[in-house]
C-alpha cells in the first residue's frame, strides 16, 4: 500500500513500505526544490522507483539522501527545468533514461557524506553531461567520476562521437519519423556539426584531465569550423545558442578564430544583436598601435 509523506515546502512524496527500507514512487511538487529525506517512518529511503518525478515540470534542483541505492528507469526523465541534482558519492544504479530529456541538466553535483556542502563544479558539469551530450548513461558513477580512468573513458565516448561520419544516423532519423521523406542532408549535416561543435566547446571549458592530444584535436575542430570556412558550423553554433556569452567569443579569440580578416562578416551575422559582444569585439580586435602611431606623424 502506497502512503504520502509532505515536507516544509509542500512537496509530497508517495512512497511503499519494502521492508525494513522505502521506495518512493511519486512526487507532486509546488516548490522548485525537492530534498528527498534520508528517513520515513524510522526507515531508510534506498529507491527512487520508475517514473516517479517523470515530466515534473517546476522542478529544478533535487537532492537526494545519502541512503538512495537506486534510480528507477526514466526517473527525472522530461524534467524540462531541472538543472542540479545532488547525489551522495557512492555506487548507485541508474535505471534506463533516468535523466533523459532533462536539456537544462547542468549539474549532476556529489557530495561526501562527510563534507555534504562541497561540491566539485567542474566534476558536476561532467557528470551532467555525460546523458545531455554524451548519451552514455554508462559514465553515469559518482563514485569513481574523479577517478583518471573515469576521464579517460569520457574521453574515448567524446571522440567517438566526435570522429564519427556526419551522415551518422541520417537513415535512422527518416525510420523513425523524426524527418520527412523530402529529409534535407544539408539541414541535418549543419545541425550534427554543430552538435559537435558543442561538445568541443564544452570539453575546452571544463578541462580536468583533458590530455594535450585531445585538446588539440578540439581546438582544431573549432578552427576548421569557424567563420569563414567551407563550414562555419562552430561559428553557428555559438550565434545561435550562445550569442551573450563572452567566455565563447574570449576562447575564439584565443584560438584565432576571430580575426581581422572575418570580423566584419561576424558583426555582420550579429545584425543589431549583441550590442555589448560587438562592443568587446571592436575592442579586442583594435591594432594595438593604432593610438601611438597617429602621435608619431
Amino acid at each position: 500500500m502506497e502512503m504520502r509523506y509532505e515536507d516544509c515546502r509542500g512537496t509530497e512524496l508517495n512512497y511503499r513500505v519494502i521492508g525494513d527500507t522505502i521506495t518512493i514512487t511519486n512526487c507532486m511538487t509546488k516548490s522548485v526544490k525537492a530534498d528527498i529525506p534520508m528517513l520515513i517512518e524510522q526507515k531508510k529511503v534506498t529507491r527512487i522507483a520508475k517514473k516517479t518525478f517523470l515530466g515534473c515540470k517546476l522542478l529544478t534542483k533535487v537532492r537526494l539522501p545519502e541512503t538512495i541505492q537506486e534510480i528507477g528507469e526514466w526517473a527525472f526523465a522530461f524534467c524540462d527545468h531541472l538543472e542540479e541534482v545532488q547525489l551522495p558519492e557512492k555506487s548507485i544504479v541508474f535505471g534506463q533514461g533516468c535523466f533523459d530529456k532533462c536539456i537544462r541538466l547542468k549539474k549532476l553535483s556529489v557530495y561526501a557524506v562527510d563534507q555534504p556542502d562541497q561540491i566539485d563544479e567542474e566534476q558536476a558539469a561532467l557528470l551532467a553531461s555525460t546523458v545531455r551530450l554524451l548519451d552514455a548513461d554508462y559514465l553515469l558513477d559518482p563514485l569513481n567520476c574523479k577517478n583518471e580512468a573515469w576521464l579517460r573513458e569520457y574521453d574515448l565516448r567524446l571522440m567517438t562521437l566526435l570522429t564519427q561520419e556526419d551522415m551518422e544516423g541520417f537513415q535512422k532519423e527518416i525510420l523513425c519519423g523524426e524527418e520527412d521523406l523530402n529529409a534535407n542532408q544539408d539541414d541535418f549535416l549543419s545541425k550534427r556539426r554543430r552538435y559537435k561543435a558543442s561538445l568541443c566547446y564544452f570539453r575546452l571549458f571544463h578541462r580536468v584531465g583533458l590530455s594535450v592530444e585531445n585538446q588539440r584535436i578540439l581546438e582544431e575542430y573549432l578552427k576548421e569550423h569557424q567563420k569563414g570556412c567551407h563550414d562555419e558550423a562552430a561559428w553557428e553554433y555559438v550565434l545561435m545558442e550562445h550569442g551573450d556569452e563572452k567566455e565563447y567569443y574570449e576562447l575564439l579569440l584565443e584560438l584565432g578564430c576571430i580575426n581581422q580578416s572575418n570580423l566584419e562578416a561576424i558583426l555582420d551575422d550579429m545584425g543589431d544583436r549583441h550590442p555589448q559582444i560587438k562592443a568587446f569585439l571592436l575592442q579586442e580586435q583594435q591594432p594595438a598601435d593604432d593610438f601611438f602611431s597617429s602621435l608619431l606623424f
